[in-house]
């Protein structure tokens, strides 16, 4: 209890808790949290999370196990709060069924069901999975899937009618044991903002995101996005987005583009300027 003690002293919000061979037998982490939640009861505001790697893995690799516990103690404060928020507001909105969270397993659960580690990369999954079933009606077993957010456009495969799957998957650049479905992230996405740095086009890591967004969403974006890019380029049309439900700005794309982009690379220095010059 020592140790837990000055972990919480010194300012920690929750406590992990992981020991070797506990995929074999957990009792020793179930015997600390016991200890540390009699110290600190639930009807006391000073309450401390506990979270087992036990509970979160019963798979073999103390590293990976303990680095799953810890990715899913470090977002579970935040995630919990935003995901019961998303299900009261359904409630407020008079929707009376239950609010479902996709894991990255494929699988589905109620927010008091879920952990915060099998949220990761859940959307991305989630298109996964309607890939492989667009795939059926048409009768193709081999797919790609390509979901692109706002900072990045994630990957997956469908092969001979299965989804991409890993046992040891990479959670920014660490490794867990929590089986989950392939995804990898590449590029820039939709919202990733383009500019003209030392005469070099760069894309992102910065984003529009969703609000203001695109400077064609005509929202008060005013900086050249990739959707930007997309519109100018005739990948997107206008008049048909999420639809035909949202409108796009063409002129004000283009018009962004070639002050933001275009022209800073054409002066003397950009890569274009380089060859006119």
């Amino acid at each position: 209890m020592a140790a837990a003690q000055g972990l919480i002293d010194r300012g920690a919000r929750c406590l992990v808790v992981a020991f070797s061979n506990s995929e074999y037998n957990p009792a020793n982490e179930r015997f600390v949290r016991k200890t540390v939640k009699k110290e600190y009861p639930r009807d006391f505001l000073g309450s401390v999370p506990v979270f087992l790697s036990s509970d979160i893995s019963h798979r073999s690799g103390d590293r990976e196990r303990i680095n799953a516990a810890v990715l899913n103690a470090y977002i579970h404060d935040k995630l919990a709060r935003l995901l019961y928020k998303a299900s009261e507001n359904l409630r407020q909105r008079s929707y009376n069924e239950n609010l479902f969270i996709v894991h990255n397993n494929g699988a589905v659960a109620r927010v008091a069901k879920t952990r915060a580690i099998n949220t990761y990369n859940s959307g991305p999954v989630a298109g996964l999975s309607g890939a492989r079933l667009i795939g059926r009606l048409y009768g193709e077993k081999n797919l790609i899937s390509a979901d692109m957010g706002g900072t990045s456009c994630a990957l997956g495969f469908v092969n001979n009618d299965q989804e991409s799957y890993t046992l040891l998957p990479d959670v920014e650049g660490f490794r867990i044991n929590v089986p989950m479905m392939a995804i990898r992230a590449i590029g820039a996405g939709g919202g990733s903002i383009a500019s003209v740095q030392d005469g070099r086009l760069c894309v992102g890591p910065q984003s529009a995101g969703a609000l203001p967004g695109p400077v064609c969403f005509d929202l008060g974006g005013n900086e050249p996005t990739v959707t930007d890019a997309d519109l100018v380029l005739g990948i997107l049309d206008p008049d048909f987005f999420l639809g035909g439900a949202m409108a796009l700005n063409y002129d004000k794309a283009r018009d962004i583009i070639a002050q933001k982009v275009a022209e800073p690379l054409i002066k003397p220095g950009g890569i274009c300027g380089e060859k006119a010059f």
